[in-house]
């Protein structure tokens, strides 16, 4: 589990890992204890109110479709290379939304998981220089170029 995400369920008073069912009733319900219309008489309750709900919304928004991943030491190759194209997909979509961190935890999980994933090497090299990381960035493509010219595939 990521830091991030441990940070997401403790804001809606979860553990990590708790089911999407549990996220959503945790939400709606510090929704209705925290709204800030619910406080019009105290200014100061009202901003701390303002604060909270931003918190709730934004540990929400990143919660609501997140379904965990047991990466576990006997799975199979299949299994690990099946979760590493999810967590594949979840980093290429975290940067397209600019949540870079969070798209080089999933990455990095992802290149875990398959350490000869050329993509996710490709996509976290990219990622890297969006962020100024070019050492980083530069590793990153020099191992998926290895990755790819050691393919079997790559010489067919």
């Amino acid at each position: 589990m990521t830091p991030n995400l441990d940070q997401y369920y403790a804001t809606l008073g979860l553990q990590p890992g708790a089911s999407p069912e549990a996220v959503k009733q945790a939400y709606r319900q510090l929704v209705k204890t925290w709204h800030p219309d619910r406080f019009p008489a105290a200014p100061d309750r009202q901003q701390q109110a303002e604060v909270k709900i931003k918190a709730i919304n934004h540990a929400y928004d990143q919660l609501k479709d997140y379904r965990p991943i047991e990466a576990t030491t006997a799975a199979t190759t299949g299994d690990r290379h099946q979760q590493a194209a999810i967590y594949y997909q979840r980093g290429v979509e975290k940067a397209r939304l600019e949540l870079y961190q969070d798209a080089l935890n999933d990455l990095s999980q992802a290149i875990f998981l398959n350490p000869n994933y050329v993509e996710a090497y490709r996509h976290r090299g990219l990622v890297y220089s969006i962020l100024g990381r070019e050492r980083k960035a530069n590793a990153d493509l020099v191992d998926a170029l290895g990755n790819l010219l050691r393919s079997p595939r790559h010489w067919d």
